[in-house]
Formats: structure tokens, sequence, C-alpha cells
């Protein structure tokens, strides 16, 4: 393995972690303080995902297959990082309007940063063999991980103690595209696999997006003839659906029912990110033994299980301990649905698999927060957290039936085998 991409790949996911963080974990509480309601914070989590379909599908495999990728990615990047200013802004903004303008401005922020995370994601599988890939990612998601718990704990105390309503919320909105750039910076520096060096800006970029824009339908074509991708899109779909019905729904409960603040919300994040980064390591060496797509049905009934665990709790105290234990959920998830897409994509249209599948998974992120939000209203939102944990596990099952479908091939395969 290259050093020094390996290190700077560390450097450049911690940067991100703390950039995507400082704005995330906030958002949606200063949605509230402002005065939004159930639906406006659907709209908070579903607008952006809605916005983010058309632009992965006609951004993401293009990009993914130029040449010009790495400086492409930090362009689409930045314009990300950016948004976080105008969201800093809001607070100037006439009452009646704020509420809007945050939710347009986390628009403008999320869908570069679907297409950036896919194309960069595409990126990095290049340049770190498939052997490596595992451990490299891994490495990525524990000092990211680590980075947003340290990021989360300082910020929200500073929320509560340290800076009034809402100069905090402009500040850490800021920090967030000062990290941003930092983000970006360390991206540009990582060597590229065609020419060794940190690819530069040029005319010949925007000449081969044009060119590559051609390939791309073609590319989708090719994704959509290949059947253990189709059979991983019918199981992965619908369980981010019921993962991502779900978020409205925690912070609805979490800061109006439990009353928590921005310090208990971030003891939650740095509870959740703390079981992340110790489990991370084992979750790697594991996978290594018994697969990606192993690892991901296990790891999908613990984010199953998670809203009624928090449902039960009685008080913010309760919701940390439970993230101790939960946060191994999301951590695992999103590492190893990662790696079973990289796993079944092949080389030749790799791009065009993580496009289609991160399209989609914004188009249901479009949808499932707006069911959240209705569910929450039509019942309670500790009873729409309960409904959603039937849902997950639901779902999750779905990875259960595909590992066994895989295993039973195997077995044929063998079999087989040994009678050539």
């Amino acid at each position: 393995m290259d050093r020094r991409n390996a290190r700077l790949s560390v450097w450049n996911a911690a940067a991100a972690a703390v950039s995507y963080n400082l704005i995330n974990t906030y958002v949606s509480i200063f949605a509230v303080y402002l005065g939004a309601d159930n639906m406006q914070l659907g709209y908070l989590n579903s607008w952006p995902q809605a916005a983010s379909v058309a632009a992965v599908l006609l951004l993401a495999s293009t990009v993914g297959q130029s040449p010009r990728k790495q400086v492409l990615t930090a362009g689409i990047n930045l314009v990300g990082r950016t948004a976080a200013l105008g969201a800093a802004a809001v607070p100037w903004f006439p009452a009646a309007w704020r509420v809007w303008a945050l939710i347009l401005f986390w628009v403008l922020s999320v869908f570069p940063y679907s297409v950036g995370t896919t194309t960069q994601n595409s990126f990095l599988a290049d340049i770190f063999p498939a052997q490596e890939r595992g451990r490299a990612f891994a490495a990525r998601n524990s000092w990211s991980t680590a980075a947003a718990m340290i990021t989360v704990l300082v910020a929200g105390w500073a929320l509560d103690h340290l800076f009034p309503y809402p100069l905090g919320y402009q500040l850490i909105f800021f920090g967030s595209f000062a990290f941003g750039v930092l983000e970006i910076y360390l991206f540009l520096c990582l060597r590229s696999p065609n020419s060794g060096t940190p690819a530069a800006p040029s005319q010949t970029a925007v000449r081969s997006l044009r060119t590559d824009l051609g390939e791309t339908w073609r590319t989708y074509g090719a994704v959509f003839r290949h059947r253990p991708f189709l059979m991983f899109l019918v199981c992965s779909i619908p369980f981010h659906f019921t993962w991502q019905m779900a978020w409205p729904i925690f912070t609805r409960f979490e800061v109006t029912d439990l009353g928590m603040d921005n310090t208990w919300l971030s003891l939650t994040t740095v509870a959740n990110s703390l079981s992340a980064v110790v489990a991370y390591p084992f979750l790697a060496r594991r996978a290594e033994r018994v697969g990606n797509l192993r690892m991901l049905a296990e790891t999908a009934i613990n984010l199953a299980i998670a809203p009624w665990l928090t449902a039960i709790c009685p008080n913010a105290l309760w919701v940390v301990i439970i993230n101790l234990f939960t946060g191994i959920g999301p951590a695992g998830a999103n590492l190893f649905v990662l790696n079973s897409l990289l796993d079944i994509a092949p080389a030749e249209t790799r791009a065009g698999n993580l496009a289609v599948h991160q399209a989609l998974v914004s188009a249901s992120a479009a949808i499932a927060p707006l069911v959240g939000a209705y569910l929450m209203t039509a019942h309670t939102p500790k009873a729409a957290l309960i409904i959603s944990t039937f849902a997950r596990i639901l779902t999750a099952g779905g990875f259960f039936l595909l590992l066994y479908r895989q295993r039973q091939a195997g077995r044929k395969v063998e079999a087989a085998a040994r009678f050539v």
C-alpha cells in the first residue's frame, strides 16, 4: 500500500468528518429552534436527497469515468461546502423565511456532497488494491469517526456554554466551510492512479466531462444487466428507506419529548462514534474471514433495533448509554454497503454501479423522512420509533436472504467442480 496515499486518505477523511458533522449534527436542532414544524423537519431531510437524484445520475458516473475525476470531484465538493456559509447567514433573514432559507441552503449543501462522495469512493477504489481496500476504508472510517466524535463534543458544549444563540450556530457553520476547504486540499494531494501525481485543473477536464456524458447512459445499461447488482439493489434500497424514515423522528423525540440540548445531543453522537471507533478494527478483521455481505446482514440487525431502544429510554442519559451499543449499526452498515458494492461491481462499470445505487438511495431519502414525519404526526414520536424498528427488521432480512442465495450458488459451483 502507498503509505503517502494511505496517510493523506486518513487526514482527508478526518477533515471531511469535521466539516460534515459541524453542520449535519446541528442543522436539525437549529431548525427546531427556528420554529420548524414536523413536516419542515421532514423536508429538511427529504428535499436535499430529491435534488441529489438527478445530479448523481448525470454527474457521478460521468465524473467517475473521467481521467480528471480527482479535480472534478474536488470542485463538486467545494460547491457543497460553500453552502454552509449560506446556512450561517440564516439568522439575518426575516423570521418568516428563516426555516425555508435553512432548508434551501441544506439542499445546496447535501446534493453536491452526494455526488462528491460517490466519485471520491470510485477514485479511492482505484488507488487502493482490492486486497487492501477493506482495511484502507476501515482506517478512514475509524479516524473520521474519532474526528467527528471530538468535534461534536466540543461544538455541543460550546453552543450551550460559550456562545449566545444564534452566534454559536453561525460560527460552527463557518467552521464547517473552513474544514471543507482543508478536506478538498488534502484530497487533491492524493496521487492519481493514472499519473502518480496530484491532478491539476485544466480545460481538458471540462472537455473530458462533455465527452464522457455520451458514455454515461451506455454504462447504466450495462449496470442494469448485471444480475448480482440488481439483487443487491432489491435488498439495499428498502433497507435504506426504513433507515431514513426514522431521521426526523429521532430529532423530534430527543429534542421535544426528552428535552435534550446541544450538549446531550453531542454526548449521544460521541457515544455513537465511540462504539464505532472501537468496532471498526474488529469489523474489518471479521469481514476478511466471513465476507462483507455477512457483516452487512449482521450490522443491519443492530441498526434495526436502535429506534426501539431509543423509544424506551426515560431520559437523555439513557439515550447516551444506548448509543454506546447502537453506534455499531450505522458504522457497519455504511462500511459494508460500500464494500459489498465494490465486491459486486465489475471494474469497468464501477462508477456507474456506485452512481445508480447512490441515486436510488437519494430518491429513497427524498420520500422516507416525509413518511416518518407523517407517522409521528398521526401517532406520537415514540410510537413512530417502534414502527420504524419493525420496518427495519423486515428489510434487514433481505440481506440474510441474499447471503443464503449466495451460499447456495457457491455450493452448486463446488458440486459441479467435483464432477469435472
